[in-house]
């Protein structure tokens, strides 16, 4: 298994003390648009939260490990699950895929000769090759000495093999391999593409956030700039995308921002996550109620607007905190989804996995709340303390306080009544709470709508009959039945 930091970060954060529940776990749902490796890390997590069968787990690690150059770890659990010694002897194939990788390995060690010179110099050690500088490895100085498309080609399948073995340093190289390859490699070949997953991958699971988040916007641009295959295929290719930016983005300081700025604010890539993997949509919603976006911002519009038309993102307490809370007003049911979320984030991959689950558990919970309090304060004249704290989770002897400093940092124009227990806006002179402007401007609204349908079906009456007139005429192709209804018309007019 790699021993990498991202694998680590994981395990760590699964390690963390909390209920958890699968059906809050989206990684079968998100394997399809993964790496096979990236998948491993999930099944890491699980792992460690034990919420699946351990054969379960194990049949699911098998089911990757067969088609990586991974055979000894593939034996290791093939035991495991069926017994010692009971693996076939199509598993125990380590020598084969180590020959390959070493044949590879002699077709590439011209231009790997080179990389490594160059990495030499970089480090600040002398370098007597003919190219020791990362500038100057172009095609035109290869081609000098000697180095052409096949022996590039090779350096192209030497760094997949790499990778396919998945320790630390094999992906370090397969990343390096790739870097310089990409330099040389045409932007709109279909391998540059393959190879820019390819470092992608192996920067993510060594843990090079910086450069895995650079590596998703080099392959946006060529998404954008070289747009090819079937329109099916452009709209997967967005999908995996979105789906390998969670990695580097949740893990960064800046994550929350770049994930609503790379998932919302680019249309393109919020249809295609709205039509094909809408469960993204949760960490949308995570990262604007942890950043505490205020109800009526462009980003929080955006990704209601998504909500009101996608049924299948339904069944996750975050986006159902956010429905019940914006777009419904249902503030028991907001109640009952706030009480899930600690579960969801804890059961979740990326939110509990990639970062420091208690510390985002913490943050969550007073970002909604703050979000229940200040939509509350906003519909209504004035609030119940203790129906507050009930709502809430609070303790009941805290709450007045919790509540005066919420009315400070949304800045709310309101006072505490401690009698009464109550939490009372101040409503302008001459002005209305939001609350009595909405049922003033809906009181009449069933009304309008009966008196529209009426006036609907009038006219369809109307039409229908003036239809039969015209249809009636002698001549039915000629001027006189057109000629009745225009005179009909008239006389409705005059």
């Amino acid at each position: 298994m790699a021993a990498s930091a991202a694998a680590a970060s994981a395990e760590a954060g699964a390690s963390a003390a909390g209920p958890v529940d699968r059906k809050y776990d989206l990684t079968m749902k998100m394997a399809k648009f993964l790496d096979p490796q990236l998948v491993l890390l999930m099944l890491d997590f699980l792992e460690a939260k034990a919420m699946y069968e351990p054969k379960e787990l194990l049949q699911a690690r098998l089911d990757i490990l067969k088609h990586l150059s991974r055979s000894d770890e593939a034996v290791r659990v093939y035991d495991a699950i069926h017994g010692e010694g009971s693996a076939p002897a199509s598993l125990k194939n380590q020598a084969k895929h180590t020959a390959m990788i070493e044949s590879r390995g002699k077709k590439a060690k011209a231009v790997v000769d080179i990389i490594n010179a160059i990495s030499q110099a970089t480090d600040g050690e002398e370098s007597t090759a003919a190219i020791s500088k990362e500038s100057d490895f172009t095609v035109e100085a290869l081609a000098e000495l000697g180095i052409h498309k096949p022996e590039l080609d090779a350096l192209y399948h030497f760094a997949l093999s790499l990778y396919s073995v998945g320790e630390t340093e094999e992906l370090d190289d397969a990343a390096k391999f790739l870097f310089y390859y990409l330099k040389v490699c045409p932007g709109d070949s279909e391998k540059h593409l393959s190879a820019r997953w390819g470092k992608l991958a192996a920067e993510i699971l060594t843990g090079h956030y910086d450069e895995a988040e650079n590596d998703c916007k080099a392959i946006q641009q060529v998404q954008e700039e070289h747009a090819a295959g079937s329109k099916a295929m452009q709209l997967q290719q967005r999908c995996w995308l979105a789906h390998w930016r969670l990695f580097p983005l949740l893990k960064k300081e800046s994550g929350l921002d770049d994930v609503v700025n790379s998932l919302l604010s680019d249309e393109t890539t919020l249809s295609a996550i709205v039509l094909c993997c809408p469960w993204l949509l949760r960490y949308v919603a995570a990262a604007l109620i942890l950043r505490r976006e205020p109800p009526t911002s462009s980003p929080m519009r955006a990704l209601l607007r998504a909500l009101a038309y996608e049924d299948a993102a339904k069944d996750d307490p975050i986006l159902d905190l956010l429905r019940a809370l914006l777009v419904r007003f249902d503030f028991d049911d907001a109640e009952k989804q706030l009480a899930k979320c600690a579960t969801v984030i804890r059961s979740d991959f990326f939110l509990g996995g990639l970062r420091d689950v208690d510390a985002t558990v913490t943050a969550f919970l007073e970002s909604s709340r703050q979000l229940v309090f200040e939509t509350h304060c906003r519909l209504n004249s004035s609030v119940s303390i203790g129906s507050l704290a009930a709502q809430l989770g609070l303790e009941a002897d805290n709450a007045e306080e919790w509540v005066v400093g919420m009315v400070r940092k949304a800045q709310l124009d309101a006072r505490i009544d401690t009698e009464r227990g109550l939490v009372v806006m101040r409503v302008k002179e001459g002005g209305e709470s939001p609350g009595r402007l909405v049922l003033d401007r809906t009181a009449d609204l069933v009304a309008r709508t009966a008196a529209l349908q009426r006036s609907i079906e009038s006219a369809m009456k109307d039409g229908g009959r003036g239809g039969d007139s015209g249809r009636g005429g002698d001549d039915r192709r000629g001027g006189g039945g057109r000629g009745s209804r225009r005179e009909k018309r008239s006389g409705r007019t005059h």
